[in-house]
């Protein structure tokens, strides 16, 4: 089907036009992280951490180790 002259002119050219845009890709992110939020609790191993402030940008960004903990929500329903 994808290079079939039924559904397409021109079938074996490459046209990137013919492809989904790249938004649909940010929005099966935004979907996966919106269920990984939904789903677990996220908690800082180590809460005094100033990640923020220990960044550093020079040409790529240099930033130190993030460590979070995931634990899986309880949701009312299932806690009776």
């Amino acid at each position: 089907m994808s290079h079939s002259e039924k559904y397409w002119k021109d079938s074996e050219r490459f046209l990137p036009e013919r492809f989904l845009p790249e938004s649909f890709a940010y929005l099966e992110m935004s979907i996966l992280l919106a269920k990984l939020i939904w789903k677990y609790e996220f908690e800082l191993v180590d809460r005094n951490l100033e990640w923020d402030k220990l960044a550093r940008n020079w040409f790529l960004w240099v930033k130190p180790d993030l460590y979070v903990r995931f634990r899986e929500r309880k949701r009312e329903e299932e806690q009776g």
